[in-house]
Order: structure tokens, then C-alpha cells, then sequence
């Protein structure tokens, strides 16, 4: 008969025995898993254990749209990689790319990137998933009409009379600015009074609460975000570790759950704004509206999603103006031609939106050669096949827009800023899926009209009165970094001078 002392030698010895059988086979299953895409005949770099093909991004940190567009260089239009022990299939194709975002959208609906902040950000239309995306998009899409952004025109005043003031201080004083960083503060502003219904002087005033606290939710820290790329389970976890995220989310939580609130009950409220369009969204005696919650969300997302992104696209446009003097003058010449035909000076929402050809080509191009968003992200809902190619059900896809927006194959001299590509001329060349500035298909931006509208009213109302200029501080080539966004690296230095 087995001792006490014997008996629990077995059992710790069994257990061991099935730990160490249990780690032998997650091994084997994991080294298996790192041989799908050779399986499947998909090329691409080896990876690592648990790590993947993390080292291909560590030996170029912060420059993630340099290392997808070697990776493709190297492996070709569907190259295979892992973010730790997920596939993924780095995809530079067109004509799979339209597969995948338009014609069999409903087994890509769902981005490959699941957020879990714990927070009302998570019911926003970047975030949400399957029908409950459907729900919610369907519900706003019609209110982000063309009259609705035009109604919202007046409210963007403020903000621009106050950007103005600030560049007319600049050319009496001759400094270099960081235009960069005044776009920022002029982009906070308006987001402020458009989405969250608050008239705050974020241009002159910075070190407001409201400031800090909507700054802090826009930037995890590098743990939560290299956690959501590569071990995703661990998220919720990084971001419970972010306590300058959790503090601006919580306060940005709250502060638009108490306005929705209220505005809700101002029925005489004549503000047509972004918070307007989510409480008539979420009219309780509609059929199909928001949750109050849903609601909030969708406004925590118009500031995640909208501020750096517009903020970028202003500082690149003004310095690629500042190089290339000749087109500045060019676009200056269609503005004076455009309101010299009328009796006022106001910027007018139909002439910037639908008149200004040029104004459109210079937008076009700028966003062509630094996109807003650098990769669009797609999970795999069930195995297909597609020009030849296995697509394996919980898998994850990435379109890398910068790497597309700068392929010969698609542009002739792609380094080159040349607003004449997308002329009258010349743009039905352009392949519709190799240009992606807001995405493509159902999940493309739904704000990319409103956002179209603030950066023309701002640059038509900037250069009626001054011009950019580069100067010794700025930097060419220009140095840029990137994770979720392509930001300058060092903000983009210009002189303001007057016309």
C-alpha cells in the first residue's frame, strides 16, 4: 500500500508529467501554426517564436509604413506575417483588395484589431463588430448628409478667426512656426464645438482641463499598443496599467455622457452640430435609434478618429505648398478667381466643396503621399479563396495605404508631388483600390466629408491672406513616424508671410 507521503510523490509527478505534456503539444501546435502560410504557398519572413515577425518592426521602431512597403518589395502583392501568433496577410493587390472591401465585404466586415478599453469608445463605428456595426452605421449614415456638414459651417468660425489672429502674429514677428502644432490646437477646437457642443479656446488656451484630458485619451502608452497589435489578450490589462489614458478616456467618458444629457433637454436647442445629429440618432420614440451609450460613443470616436488624422493632413499640405511655391500660387490664383466672382468674402460651403478643382487636386495628392490612416485592418470571418489565393478564416488582412500610395506600379514618379494626377485628364487613371485615403468600401470613413470640409475652409481662409514659406528650421526631406497614424516626427516648421 502507497504511503501519503508516496501517493502525493505520484500525483506531483503525474501533474508534472501532463504539464509538461500539455506544454510539448501548445509548442508543437504553435510551431505548426508559424507554417500555415508556407503551407498555403503565401511568401514571407521567417518567424520567431512567440514573437513572430515583431523583430522585422523593432529594427525600424516608429517607422512601421517603411517596413510594410520592404516587406512587399521583398515578398511580393500578398505577403504572409505574424503579429506574435496571429497570421496576417499584408495585401498591395487591387483587384483583391476590392474582393475583400467591396464585393465579399460581409466575410471582412470586422477590422482585425479588437479594442477593449472599457470604456464607451468601445460602441464607436471603429470598434464595433458584426450586426452591431450594421445597426449603428446605418443609423448615422444618413444623418452625415452634405446640408447637415454645410449647416455645420458657422460653427467652424471661431475657431479659424482665432488660427488667423495667431498667423498674423507670426509674420509681424518673423519666428518660424510649428504649423503642425497650431493645426493641432485649431482641429481641438473645432472638434470641441462640432462634436462635444463646448465653445473652448483650445488655440490660445491649451492648458485647460478639457485640453489635457482630451490630449491624454488619444495616446496609449507603447505597452497597451504594441500588446493590441501583437498579444491582444493582454490589452485590457495595458490599458488598466495607462493611468494617463484611463484619466483622459474616464474624464472624455463622462464630460460627453453630462452634455448629451443636457443637450437632450434643451428641445428649443438650435446648435446644428455633431452632437445634434447623435441626439436625434438616439430619439428614444424612433424606431431603430441609439442607445444613450451608443451615442456617447460615437462622439468619444469623432475626437479619437478625427483629430490627429485632420491635424496631419493640414501640417502636410502647408508644407508640401511651402516646397512647391509654383502650386501654391497656382491654388492662391483659383481662390482670388473663385471669390472675385462674388460680393462677399465668407467662405462659402458650396464653393469649397464642389467649385474649386484645383483646391481638390492639391488635397488629393497630399493625402496620396501622406494618407491619413497608413493601414487598413480586416479580420477573416471564413475561408475563401480569391485570384489563387487561401484566405483562412481567423486570420487577420493589412492593406498598407502608405505602401500602395507610393507603388510604381500604380504611380508614375510616386515621390513626386504632382496635384496634376488626379485632373480632369488624368484621374480616371488612377486605380479606385490603390487609393485609399479614407478607406474603401462600407467601413470607409463616414466623416471624411466633414473632414474634407474643415481642411478646405481652413486652407482656402489661410492663403486669402498669407502664404507658407520654408525656412531654416524646416525639414527636408521631411522625417515621419508612424503606429496607428503617419505623423511628423518632429512637427513641420514654416514661416507665415503675408500676400
Amino acid at each position: 500500500m502507497i504511503g501519503g507521503a508516496s501517493a502525493m510523490a505520484v500525483t506531483a509527478a503525474v501533474g508534472l508529467c501532463y504539464a509538461i505534456y500539455k506544454a510539448v503539444k501548445w509548442i508543437h501546435s504553435l510551431r505548426q501554426n508559424y507554417k500555415t502560410f508556407e503551407r498555403i504557398g503565401v511568401a514571407g519572413p521567417k518567424p520567431i517564436f512567440l514573437l513572430g515577425n515583431a523583430l522585422e518592426f523593432m529594427k525600424k521602431p516608429k517607422k512601421m509604413h517603411e517596413v510594410h512597403a520592404d516587406l512587399i518589395k521583398k515578398y511580393g502583392r500578398v505577403t504572409g506575417l505574424f503579429m506574435g501568433v496571429r497570421g496576417r496577410y499584408l495585401l498591395t493587390d487591387p483587384d483583391i483588395i476590392k474582393e475583400i472591401t467591396v464585393k465579399q465585404f460581409s466575410n471582412f466586415l470586422n477590422r482585425s484589431i479588437t479594442f477593449n478599453t472599457g470604456f464607451r469608445f468601445d460602441l464607436g463605428l471603429l470598434i464595433l463588430r458584426d450586426d452591431h456595426w450594421k445597426k449603428v452605421r446605418n443609423i448615422l449614415t444618413p444623418n452625415f448628409t452634405s446640408n447637415k456638414m454645410k449647416n455645420m459651417r458657422p460653427l467652424l468660425d471661431d475657431s479659424t478667426r482665432i488660427l488667423m489672429q495667431k498667423l498674423d502674429e507670426a509674420t509681424k514677428t518673423g519666428e518660424p512656426v510649428n504649423i503642425w502644432e497650431w493645426f493641432g490646437t485649431y482641429t481641438m477646437q473645432i472638434i470641441m464645438a462640432t462634436a462635444f457642443g463646448t465653445d473652448v479656446d483650445s488655440q490660445t488656451n491649451s492648458d485647460n482641463i478639457l485640453n489635457k484630458r482630451a490630449s491624454q485619451s488619444l495616446h496609449l502608452s507603447p505597452f497597451a499598443v504594441i500588446s493590441a497589435v501583437f498579444l491582444p489578450a493582454l490589452f485590457p490589462l495595458m490599458v488598466r496599467l495607462d493611468r494617463s489614458f484611463i484619466n483622459g478616456m474616464g474624464f472624455i467618458d463622462n464630460f460627453a455622457d453630462k452634455v448629451l444629457s443636457m443637450r437632450k433637454k434643451e428641445v428649443d436647442s438650435k446648435r446644428q452640430d455633431i452632437m445634434q445629429i447623435m441626439i436625434d440618432a438616439s430619439d428614444e420614440s424612433k424606431k431603430g435609434s441609439l442607445t444613450h451609450d451608443e451615442a456617447v460613443g460615437q462622439i468619444i470616436t469623432v475626437l479619437l478618429a478625427g483629430y490627429e488624422t485632420t491635424n496631419n493632413a493640414l501640417g502636410y499640405i502647408a508644407y508640401l505648398l511651402a516646397l512647391h511655391p509654383e502650386v501654391q500660387d497656382k491654388l492662391i490664383n483659383e481662390i482670388e478667381s473663385a471669390y472675385n466672382s462674388t460680393d462677399s468674402k465668407e467662405i462659402d460651403y458650396d464653393i469649397i466643396m464642389y467649385k474649386m478643382a484645383y483646391l481638390d487636386m492639391v488635397i488629393s495628392e497630399s493625402l496620396r503621399l501622406y494618407p491619413p490612416v497608413m493601414s487598413i485592418g480586416r479580420e477573416i470571418k471564413e475561408d475563401c479563396v480569391i485570384k489563387g489565393v487561401k484566405f483562412l478564416k481567423g486570420l487577420t488582412i493589412g492593406i498598407p495605404a502608405y505602401a500602395m500610395h507610393r507603388d510604381p506600379e500604380f504611380w508614375e514618379e510616386p515621390e513626386k508631388f504632382d496635384p496634376e494626377r488626379f485632373s480632369e485628364e488624368r484621374k480616371n487613371s488612377i486605380n479606385t483600390y490603390a487609393y485609399l485615403p479614407f478607406g474603401i468600401g462600407p467601413r470607409a470613413c463616414i466623416g471624411s466629408r466633414f473632414a474634407l470640409m474643415e481642411i478646405k475652409l481652413c486652407l482656402v481662409k489661410v492663403l486669402m491672406a498669407y502664404r507658407f514659406v520654408t525656412c531654416p528650421e524646416t525639414q527636408i526631406p521631411l522625417q515621419v513616424k508612424s503606429a496607428g497614424s503617419l505623423s511628423p516626427q518632429n512637427g513641420i516648421y514654416l514661416k507665415i508671410e503675408k500676400r
